[in-house]
């Protein structure tokens, strides 16, 4: 309802019309309101109580035997790892307590079908993958994956993260499509279609960029789309590294704050002044055309590339994005049957669409999984905290994310004056039992310090959040909510920061008005 409010409005409409909701989540965001059973939790503990409702499940026979004997592996080693999760050691973690975990257990077990969905809450942490693979081996027990109305639905952050995001290869161990870098045919064809040599070993994922620079690992940074002074974890380190970096360029629709410290600023065109394609969160190839002339010097990403490939030596020479398409289909077996003028025909194709013939795959999974034996493969997750935890020093837990009328860092939302007028500064979410205890009182500014650094909000008292948890948004250079979160608690696996858990403390902020808490100033047009 705030992160994805076109998505939020169809799962409100799946509640009118009969169907149940189950909510756990440390904010009562209005999603909560609509829910059959909503569940307060503790931040940080996510893998906990999925793994207690498995448990639940499998110790009351619930789980659908059928399923897990004909289509997965390792069930039970799941069974034995989820053991500890007891009530008592799930509501000590998480508080959700044993009659809710029963509750949203017995939903799942008596519906006909279960969609698993989320956004950023339980990936954005330290643990963000063992949250996922909990929620896999929950779905896989239940039988809730291949069929209709099911799956584990991870909602994308944003339009055509799917495709530009995920599908064309920009995490440093895949190629487009998912291709494995470390696989040699792999390596052997895209080095044959583009000229070149690549090298086995991948390349780092955003926030250890940040942290190589640090090492001396790293000297410059091409930033395309990306505003990383105010998104990365630990702004003060981020903007140290962006001031000292040998050499930056920004590529981007507008002057962001990461601007300010670029050596060279291109200036990219918006998706209604170029074509393209779209891919959904439901992996659908949509077509993108252009609706309005480019403004300025701008020009499309893909231009830009071109024309700097070229001047660097190469000889690049796509006359249009349907040639970089075809390109595409033949190096990217899920894009082998999608084309422009397919997808404008048929309004869209769902990869894996592997030539021509194929109708598109609406729905994973059907029949086998993308494993080596075809099947789902469970693994065991057993419990690690959170690698920022509250202490005596810091008491409070901050989890981040997003309000309806504000977007990411506010590059495009904050020029907007009638957005402005609903939501135009940060804020902390303070519980009425915390803001008694730190003689806090709604419209209060406030001082959040972690071991990172301090800033200055508004408190908004609200029973939204837990006693022990406080919540604040991500979108205001002002106040800059990531001056909070740090960049070496990385996710092992996926090296995602722990942006939705911090330890941190709060207290009122004498004789200055809320209205004033700035530290850093917002990059302005002159700049």
């Amino acid at each position: 309802t705030e992160a994805h409010p076109v998505l939020g409005t169809r799962v409100k409409q799946h509640v009118k019309e009969g169907g149940e909701l189950v909510v756990f989540d440390p904010r009562e965001v209005q999603i909560a309101e609509y829910a059959t059973q909503y569940t307060q939790i503790k931040p940080g503990h996510d893998r906990a109580w999925v793994n207690g409702i498995t448990r639940y499940i499998i110790e009351n026979d619930l789980h659908d035997e059928a399923f897990v004997a004909e289509r997965t592996t390792g069930f039970e080693e799941v069974k034995e790892a989820v053991r500890e999760f007891t009530p008592e050691r799930v509501e000590e973690l998480t508080g959700a307590t044993e009659a809710e975990i029963e509750a949203a257990a017995e939903a799942i077990a008596e519906a006909d079908r279960t969609l698993f969905g989320w956004t950023l809450d339980i990936t954005e942490q330290s643990r963000g993958t063992d949250n996922v693979t909990a929620l896999a081996n929950l779905a896989a027990v239940t039988g809730n994956l291949g069929k209709p109305g099911t799956g584990v639905s991870p909602f994308r952050g944003q339009n055509n993260v799917q495709g530009g995001g995920g599908d064309m290869g920009p995490l440093p161990d895949n190629f487009p499509g998912y291709q494995s870098l470390a696989d040699e045919a792999n390596r052997q064809k895209f080095e044959e279609a583009w000229d070149c040599e690549i090298d086995p070993e991948r390349g780092y994922y955003t926030t250890e960029m940040f942290n190589a620079f640090a090492d001396g690992d790293l000297h410059g940074m091409y930033c395309i789309g990306e505003n990383p002074s105010l998104s990365e974890p630990g702004k003060d380190h981020s903007d140290t590294v962006l001031e000292e970096m040998e050499f930056l360029v920004v590529q981007d629709l507008f002057l962001n704050e990461t601007a300010k410290y670029a050596d060279v600023v291109l200036p990219a065109c918006s998706f209604l002044e170029k074509e393209g394609t779209f891919t959904n969160t439901d992996r659908r190839v949509q077509k993108v055309n252009k609706v309005i002339d480019r403004k300025g010097d701008s020009k499309p990403d893909w231009v830009i590339l071109q024309e700097l490939a070229n001047r660097m030596g190469r000889e690049w020479e796509y006359e249009d994005t349907n040639e970089i398409m075809e390109e595409m289909r033949a190096l990217t077996p899920i894009y082998g049957g999608i084309t422009h003028e397919r997808v404008e025909e048929e309004g869209g194709v769902q990869w894996p669409c592997y030539d021509l013939d194929h109708p598109g795959t609406p729905r994973l999974y059907a029949d086998e999984f993308a494993t080596d034996d075809g099947k789902a493969n469970l693994l065991p997750v057993e419990y690690e905290p959170p690698m920022s935890q509250p202490s005596e020093d810091f008491p409070l837990t901050l989890t981040t994310g997003r309000v309806l009328y504000q977007y990411h860092t506010g590059t495009m939302t904050h020029p907007e004056e009638g957005i402005m007028e609903y939501n135009d500064r940060d804020f902390v979410e303070v519980n009425p039992e915390t803001a008694a205890a730190y003689g806090i009182e709604d419209g209060d500014p406030v001082r959040l310090e972690s071991d990172q650094g301090d800033i200055v909000v508004t408190a908004q008292v609200t029973e939204r959040v837990g006693a022990e948890t406080v919540f604040a948004p991500i979108h205001f250079a002002e106040t800059a909510v990531n001056t909070l979160t740090d960049s070496e608690r990385l996710d092992p696996e996926a090296k995602t920061p722990e942006f939705k858990v911090t330890a941190v403390r709060i207290s009122p902020v004498e004789g200055r008005g809320a209205t004033d808490p700035a530290v850093r100033e917002p990059v302005s047009g002159d700049d």
